[in-house]
């Protein structure tokens, strides 16, 4: 059983994605911003991470995953983006910020649970 870090500060999101994560037997951590993600990582150093890329606070996701894939403790937690953002540059510049993967809400489960079990 894997530990999967969801951030999102949509609690609707949050909840559907708790749900995937469980149905597929892992067990979910939660975070609503990009410092108590940051402190969960550092803390419980999870399997994985899904990052919203719109956060509160002043750092968003992109920011957020970038500083992940540059600390060298949690370097090689891998961070999937599940946002809303749908553009085709905005997958690109995900990529490019380091993330292993990238998932435009609305998801079907099936989607989320794939690229979930690809990484772990």
């Amino acid at each position: 059983m894997a530990q999967i870090l969801i951030v999102d500060d949509s609690m609707l999101d949050r909840m559907r994605a708790v749900e995937a994560v469980r149905m597929l037997g892992h067990s979910p951590l939660v975070a609503t911003d990009a410092e108590s993600a940051m402190d969960i990582c550092r803390r419980l150093r999870p399997d994985l991470v899904l990052m919203d890329v719109v956060l509160p606070g002043g750092e968003d996701g992109y920011a957020t995953t970038r500083r992940i894939r540059s600390d060298p403790e949690l370097f090689d937690i891998p961070v999937v983006l599940v946002t809303s953002r749908s553009a085709e540059s905005d997958a690109f510049w995900g990529m490019r910020q380091g993330a292993a993967g990238y998932v435009t809400k609305p998801y079907i489960a099936e989607e989320l649970a794939g690229v979930i079990e690809r990484l772990l």
